[in-house]
């Protein structure tokens, strides 16, 4: 990285490599911490590293660190996840 990026770039685990727990203050943080699109390419990540879609039906797996596996979450229900 160089000294005109804006935010330091952290390297975000691929889906099912993420060791802790979902944090939605920490997502927070990577909203408010970007200045441009490009920088919100860093949430974008964190939240692909946690959660993946699936088409039939329409649900959303949740990947559970402290669990190792994964945790269904119907569509309508992903909400009550994020947006606190």
């Amino acid at each position: 990285m160089t000294a005109q990026t804006s935010t330091q770039a952290q390297v975000i685990p691929k889906f099912g490599e993420q060791k802790k727990a979902f944090s939605i203050n920490e997502l927070k943080q990577l909203i408010n911490a970007a200045k441009n699109m490009k920088d919100l390419n860093q949430a974008k990540g964190y939240l692909c590293s946690y959660f993946i879609p699936y088409s039939n039906p329409h649900e959303v797996f949740m990947w559970r660190s402290e669990i190792k596996n994964l945790e269904h979450i119907p569509d309508k229900n992903i909400n009550k996840l994020i947006l606190q």
